[in-house]
């Protein structure tokens, strides 16, 4: 590969590299469109598809950008298939287009491979919840600095940067933080006094942050609120394993802020040093200090705010840091960004597990006549997988691919607030955090008619009932013919229930779990295995995970599923299934 890079100019290594990442995008915003549906980009796409107009959140304009080929879509009459892919693919077509801007027009393949790598590094879970208006700024901060580096002194440029300044601006608040620092870093390292058409540009750029600010709406002045609870949780933050977890995902923006730490210093720019080292490690201890109460059931949510530590960090390098542009160190760039190309798309394989078990959810609607359906948290995950969320554009999206007849909503009870949940009525159906009529709804790609609000988990005591009741109630087990030894996994099943009246999963009343024993010769090895919730009473048929743990030792085996009572007797359903451990 070094050999490869040694036959290009720097610039053609640039051009290059940028290219060869832009593919394995391309590859997940394809592969992962529909599990890319995740929170607020869910959020964003049914209220574009229902309303049939550009969805603006919290006055910021950036993610009009992701829109326009869905929106398009949506009045061409398309398939929801089709927007949804549109959706991920338009993402994609605004990195292409910010690439080749960098790149070609303004002449600076660098600044464009940097972008690219800025936003492969810093995105993981952030790939999943693409509209955040965080990640989608990176391209417009490399176009200004770009800009800045060049030309900032012509009108023309002068008129671009205000423009693109206060698109930062109004995009994000946090934007008015990190706009000024980079201005700062390039006083400090180019140690220019600013001309007269600068000062005009710095004046001008501050006096839309003063006005930003009084515009901003109470979702935007939340996010600095409640200091008190966040200083009392942060004292007790347990930073040792927060690192542990974190750093393997973080390598490259470590790896970057060491690269720029040893460039001042080879620079002997001390002032640039200080400067840098102190306000990357502030916000970072910044971001902690606010999010802290969310670890460790999660570090998902906390990625979107790290994220800004990538992009000031890679900026800084590659604008600020005089660095050896040979073969080597090209190669450790693009060595990096492999790295987390692949552990991106690993997070993406358990992305895609945790919308294989929503899925599930969906589907097992199709026991019951109506379209609302909730779950509770302890039934739904036989093992949690990521951040819970509530999932209620999800469910609208995803079902709606079956046809605007097969629309169902699914949620998890405890996200949201239980005078919501007790209130709803037949015709509402839930809006985020609120409710809505039905009426309002887009009947091209969401039909729903008046329906109750049904709880997929009741309660009642079924332990002590025959055991011709267990034996119309069967297993189909899908487990892999050939497994590892000694690994956890969670293995899709079937219930089946041939009974008149559900197996219920509630386990309020007794403490009812699917379970299995390990047989191997006729003999029962592990009698007593892991616990998985019945995720939804089973009137038919329910589709859900059952959580494993494969044998220690090698050889073929039996995997037996039953239900248990806990603490009063087995079912003895004893659906088997032969397993070959290796």
């Amino acid at each position: 590969m070094i050999a490869l890079f040694s036959n290009f100019d720097i610039n053609k290594k640039f051009k290059l590299m940028g290219s060869l990442l832009l593919l394995p995008l391309l590859f997940m915003a394809v592969y992962f469109n529909q599990e890319r549906l995740y929170g607020d980009s869910a959020y964003y796409l049914f209220k574009l598809v229902n309303e049939r107009t550009f969805n603006i959140e919290h006055k910021r304009p950036i993610g009009i950008i992701v829109e326009i080929i869905p929106l398009f879509l949506v009045y061409m009459h398309a398939s929801m298939r089709s927007i949804i892919l549109a959706f991920s693919i338009n993402e994609w077509l605004y990195l292409v287009l910010s690439f080749a801007v960098l790149a070609y027009v303004l002449k600076d393949p660098k600044s464009g491979f940097a972008m690219l790598l800025t936003y492969v590094i810093g995105a993981r879970w952030n790939y999943f919840n693409f509209v955040s208006e965080l990640i989608l700024s990176t391209p417009l901060f490399y176009i200004f600095y770009t800009i800045y580096n060049k030309n900032s002194k012509s009108i023309r440029s002068q008129v671009v940067l205000i423009f693109l300044s206060a698109l930062l601006i109004f995009n994000h608040p946090l934007n008015s933080l990190f706009l000024p620092f980079i201005l700062l870093m390039h006083g400090i390292v180019k140690k220019e006094w600013p001309t007269r058409n600068t000062w005009i540009l710095y004046v001008i750029i501050f006096t839309i942050i003063i006005a930003h600010h009084f515009l901003i709406d109470t979702y935007e002045k939340d996010i600095a609120s409640s200091p008190v609870n966040a200083l009392k949780s942060f004292i007790h933050f347990n930073f040792t394993q927060f690192f542990s977890t974190t750093i393997p995902y973080a390598i490259g923006s470590v790896v970057f802020y060491i690269l720029a730490i040893f460039g001042f210093i080879n620079q002997k720019k001390w002032l640039a040093l200080f400067v840098f080292a102190l306000f990357v490690l502030g916000y970072y201890f910044f971001v902690i200090f606010k999010f802290n109460s969310l670890f460790p059931d999660t570090i998902e949510p906390l990625e979107r705010y790290m994220f800004p530590i990538t992009l000031i960090t890679l900026l800084v390098y590659f604008f600020y840091c005089q660095f050896d542009s040979k073969s080597f160190m090209v190669v450790l760039w693009f060595f990096i960004a492999l790295l987390h190309l692949g552990l991106n798309i690993s997070y993406g394989f358990t992305v895609k597990k945790r919308y294989e078990l929503f899925r599930m959810a969906l589907r097992n609607t199709s026991q019951l006549n109506e379209q609302k359906l909730v779950y509770r948290a302890e039934n739904y995950y036989a093992k949690k997988i990521g951040h819970d969320w509530s999932m209620l554009n999800e469910s609208l999206l995803l079902s709606s691919l079956d046809g605007a007849q097969k629309v169902k909503q699914v949620y998890i009870l405890e996200s949201m607030d239980p005078k919501i949940t007790n209130g709803i009525s037949e015709r509402d159906f839930l809006y985020y955090y609120w409710t809505r009529d039905i009426k309002v709804l887009n009947t091209d790609y969401f039909l729903m008619k008046p329906s109750k609000l049904i709880y997929a988990n009741t309660d009642s005591v079924q332990s002590d009932y025959s055991v011709w009741f267990f034996k119309n109630i069967k297993f189909i087990v899908n487990i892999d013919p050939v497994c590892e030894r000694n690994k956890e996994m969670l293995v899709p099943i079937t219930i089946l229930n041939q009974n008149k009246i559900p197996l219920t999963s509630g386990k309020h009343k007794e403490n009812v779990n699917i379970s299995y024993h390990w047989q191997k010769g006729g003999a029962f090895i592990c009698w007593d295995g892991l616990r998985s919730p019945i995720m939804a009473d089973v009137y038919k048929k329910s589709e859900q995970f059952l959580l494993v743990k494969t044998p220690e030792q090698k050889g073929n085996f039996k995997l037996v599923v039953d239900i248990i009572y806990e603490g009063k007797r087995w079912a003895e359903i004893n659906s088997e299934k032969s397993v070959e451990i290796k």
